[in-house]
């Protein structure tokens, strides 16, 4: 190997030399995760004696009012027993004048916070109060109860129709012809709502009933009896008949209103 050559060697060395050391320090990790750690923890009670350390006990003139602290709140004493015990001690120990000074300043919270708490349940109560008439508006009011207002005995004769209800015409669904004794009832309901009226006619003497309007109907079957001859209807445009046949004169007719759609005729 001529002198040449031997210089490119050492040269190619000392460089490749040079370049794993460069290489080394810059790929080296500075820290192992363990030393992380550990300089993290060691950091972070650093921190927390430091902060334990420029934590300061609450004085005693702090736990009370004062007059020129009227709208500031007590401050409460740490925790720990021991410190409790502490300013309990020192609270007893201050002057007459600030002692004195305290319990006025703590009744006039204690009222304001009552006078606050009954506003708050007038309120609620009112807000209470509307919300239970909004209710009782809003719930729909209950149908008139189906009961007859003229009583009749459980024994009276009875007989009655029922008809179903036909589409654009007029229906009477249900009619109930009852007797006892010397008082006749008929008992009618409309599938709409009806308006009937009644009157007594004499020579001949009859009960007639008119409903406004068409209807479809038929009455009831007549039961032997002494006081009506006969029960007939007659439909018309404006107008339907119901008229009552008298075997005897009667003292009084009345029509009840049960719904808007069922009604009571009764006479004796």
């Amino acid at each position: 190997m001529n002198k040449k050559n031997m210089i490119y060697l050492a040269t190619g060395l000392v460089f490749a030399i040079f370049a794993v050391c460069i290489a080394y320090v810059f790929t080296e990790p500075s820290q192992t995760p363990q030393k992380q750690e550990a300089a993290l923890e060691e950091q972070d009670a650093s921190q927390l004696t430091a902060q334990n350390t420029e934590q300061k006990t609450p004085s005693a003139e702090a736990l009370v009012f004062t007059a020129q602290e009227n709208a500031q709140a007590i401050t409460t004493p740490p925790a720990e027993q021991e410190e409790t015990k502490n300013t309990e001690n020192t609270t007893a120990n201050l002057p007459m004048a600030q002692n004195t000074q305290a319990p006025a300043n703590v009744v006039n919270t204690v009222n304001k916070a009552e006078s606050t708490a009954q506003e708050q349940a007038a309120v609620i109560k009112d807000k209470g109060a509307a919300s239970v008439q909004e209710k009782k508006l809003s719930e729909p009011k209950p149908a008139l109860q189906d009961k007859l207002p003229v009583p009749f005995v459980a024994d009276s004769l009875k007989t009655r129709t029922v008809l179903e209800p036909k589409k654009n015409t007029n229906t009477i669904v249900y009619a109930e012809l009852m007797m006892d004794g010397n008082q006749v009832g008929l008992v009618f309901e409309g599938d709409k709502p009806i308006k009937p009226k009644t009157f007594r006619l004499n020579n001949p003497d009859r009960v007639v009933v008119d409903i406004d309007g068409y209807w479809v109907l038929k009455l009831p079957q007549i039961i032997s009896n002494r006081m009506v001859k006969d029960i007939r209807s007659n439909a018309q445009k404006d107008k339907t008949r119901i008229v009552f046949d008298l075997k005897l004169a009667v003292s009084s007719s009345l029509l009840y209103r049960i719904h808007s759609r069922k009604y009571q005729l009764v006479f004796k």
